[in-house]
């Protein structure tokens, strides 16, 4: 399933200052370069019913050297400030990071919920994804992405963010619903979902996915949402009950 993109545009400037110790010698002004976390093309994130990118706040980053070396471990920046524009159907966030000049770098990025606990990142930025907590849950939603290398010479480097994790949804036509809560007199409120063999362990550096579980969410809410898609492929999208989302 191809990725879906989030529209984010994100200034960073990466400042570098070098001391020195040496009396009587100056040390060099700073310089800066930019890094902006751009995303283009595909489904708008803003405009989707459910996990439409307005629960992550949390942003997690990385950085490493042309040689893959960790140079700045993993680093939370907790109540991101994301700011959504409705008619551009963006979203943007700004920071700082600190580095030495003198070396090529490549930054990781990941932006999530700060209330979602299924996801554990190590310094070095591999994670890995529990599967265990309830379904319908869009603080699972989150965003990826990995800078080209850069160095700190005031260039600009885009970076785009996508969605690492496809998004299963299950759905059906209202009619056939209602006749089935009709004729089994029962009213669902919760639903679960279980998905064999995914990947739960992934480099954000390299992109690479490994392992193999399954996916077994407990009972969730029922989104309260229509669920809009073309199954058919015909170009319209048709109208559908929500009854899962994972």
């Amino acid at each position: 399933m191809k990725h879906r993109l989030l529209h984010i545009l994100s200034i960073i400037g990466l400042i570098c200052v070098t001391a020195c110790t040496r009396e009587g010698i100056e040390p060099p002004s700073a310089e800066q370069s930019s890094v902006t976390l751009l995303s283009r093309g595909g489904d708008d994130a803003v405009t989707r019913a459910i996990s439409d990118g307005t629960t992550v706040d949390q942003l997690i980053y990385a950085v490493f050297n042309d040689k893959g070396q960790l140079i700045l471990p993993r680093t939370v920046k907790d109540n991101t400030m994301i700011s959504t524009n409705n008619k551009t159907k963006e979203m943007a966030l700004s920071m700082t990071i600190t580095l030495p000049a003198g070396s090529n770098y490549k930054a990781v990025f990941w932006l999530q919920s700060s209330e979602c606990d299924a996801y554990t990142i190590s310094d070095n930025m591999q994670l890995s994804v529990d599967y265990s907590g309830a379904g319908n849950n869009e603080h699972r939603d989150a965003f990826w992405g990995v800078s080209e290398p850069f160095n700190v010479d005031g260039s600009v480097v885009e970076v785009t963010l996508k969605r690492p994790f496809a998004q299963v949804n299950a759905g059906a036509f209202p009619f056939d619903w209602e006749w089935v809560e009709e004729f089994h007199n029962f009213n669902a409120t919760k639903s679960c979902a279980v998905i064999t063999g995914v990947a739960n362990r992934m480099d954000l550096l390299s992109g690479e996915v490994s392992g193999s579980v399954n996916a077994s969410f407990a009972p969730g809410d029922i989104p309260t949402d229509t669920l809009l898609t073309d199954v058919d492929g015909d170009g319209e999208k048709e109208e559908y009950t929500y009854l899962s989302m994972s």
